[in-house]
């Protein structure tokens, strides 16, 4: 599958550049590796997720490639990509470490997320002020999610289920929690 048919393809330039700001604010550099060259590697999952999951939802739309998935399963995607190749890593634990040095690739996903249901909202509903609103006890869950499918990079993974789950996740907070 060629990147134009992604419906996000283009976003992996700004996706890039957010990493690198939320790298430059608020991580400490001297225990991380921030691995920059893995984007290409996260756009290449990317492209091969959708595809899949274009082919199970799509099966038999003659053209299948064509059709566009929503900006809940794109927003699933990207993160997982994140996730699954880990833009960046951890050199070893120090006691000035903060909670986002501990979990780096998980709070940048959900960071992510959070641009991502902004732009979505803003572009779609031509509204100025988007506030994203998730009370602290389910961010935390969020980021525990991230962490365990982060560490559970086995075989029998099913990024595409997965993807399907997260997308729901997606979902309900844009629902309940973005303004």
């Amino acid at each position: 599958m060629s990147p134009t048919n992604r419906n996000s393809a283009h976003w992996m330039p700004d996706i890039k550049k957010l990493c690198a700001g939320f790298c430059e604010k608020r991580l400490n550099p001297r225990n991380l590796n921030y691995r920059e060259n893995v984007f290409s590697t996260i756009d290449e999952y990317c492209n091969d997720l959708v595809d899949k999951i274009k082919n199970e939802i799509y099966f038999n739309h003659p053209n299948a490639t064509d059709c566009l998935l929503d900006h809940h399963k794109i927003a699933a995607v990207h993160i997982l990509g994140i996730l699954k190749n880990q833009p960046f890593e951890k050199v070893c634990l120090t006691t000035d470490d903060k909670f986002f040095d501990v979990l780096p690739n998980e709070h940048y996903c959900f960071l992510l997320l959070q641009v991502i249901l902004i732009q979505w909202r803003k572009i779609n509903n031509k509204t100025v002020n988007v506030n994203i609103n998730i009370p602290a006890k389910y961010k935390d869950c969020l980021l525990l999610l991230f962490r365990k499918y982060k560490n559970s990079r086995s075989p029998q993974t099913d990024d595409i289920m997965f993807a399907y789950a997260l997308s729901n996740i997606v979902y309900l907070i844009e629902t309940h929690f973005v303004a």
